[in-house]
């Protein structure tokens, strides 16, 4: 599966680490692995002792390592943990956080990468947050195989069919399944101390066994969606 060295550690052998800005072959697609960004809350956990690292963002020397190495190349995909600044997701910034105080340099580092690096997809973090934009895609929580673009599990432990994100709850308001129109439904509903407002998180259709999930389910920050 992997052509270079990845970490395991052997408590947990099904979570493999990849290593940065290594390239990987991982099932016939290329990887480039981008790891680091800045932590806003770096001053809280100096203050009170907790850990951070001071090589948690590349160098200077590491990037244009990578931009000598890959600018005008193809690569399948991305993994980074931050996004380039083009993409950052503002409407999610933590509140009472000074974002002039914050370190963009990964940010406008991975701008140059995006710009120079031929890619199908991009898959980041950091953000806590959901999203795509063009071939961008934030992750939080929810799993995907990035060789098909499709939400894992597919199934839940009844048998049912998940289809996420399907639509908003105001979309669905028929008390009907959306597909065989059967009336044969139940609602289902999230842990509602994550969830601001209504905690219904889908339906579930008991005739086509189907699970029909809602895209517009608020949840609280740093609480990932439930479906």
């Amino acid at each position: 599966m992997f052509e270079k060295t990845v970490l395991i550690e052997a408590e947990y052998p099904n979570l493999i680490f990849v290593k940065n800005r290594d390239f990987y072959k991982m099932n016939e697609k290329s990887v480039l692995v981008i790891g680091g960004a800045y932590s806003v809350d770096k001053e809280y956990r100096l203050t009170y002792g907790h850990k951070w690292f001071e090589d948690e963002q590349l160098t200077e020397r590491e990037k244009e390592e990578i931009l000598n190495k890959y600018s005008g190349k193809h690569i399948d995909i991305i993994l980074s943990h931050t996004c380039p600044l083009k993409y950052e997701p503002t409407e999610v910034f933590m509140k009472g956080v000074d974002q002039s105080r914050v370190d963009k340099s990964m940010e406008i580092f991975l701008d140059k990468v995006e710009e120079n690096i031929h890619y199908d997809k991009w898959y980041c973090g950091h953000f806590h947050t959901e999203k795509q934009i063009d071939k961008l895609e934030f992750m939080f929580g929810r799993i995907k195989y990035f060789d098909k673009d499709e939400f894992y599990p597919k199934y839940d432990s009844n048998g049912n069919e998940i289809i996420r994100d399907y639509c908003s709850q105001e979309e669905l308001i028929e008390s009907k399944c959306p597909q065989c129109q059967s009336e044969n439904i139940c609602l289902i509903k999230g842990n509602g101390f994550h969830i601001l407002g209504s905690d219904i998180i889908g339906i579930k259709c008991n005739h086509c066994k189907k699970i029909y999930g809602f895209n517009d389910v608020k949840y609280d920050y740093n609480c990932p969606k439930e479906l």
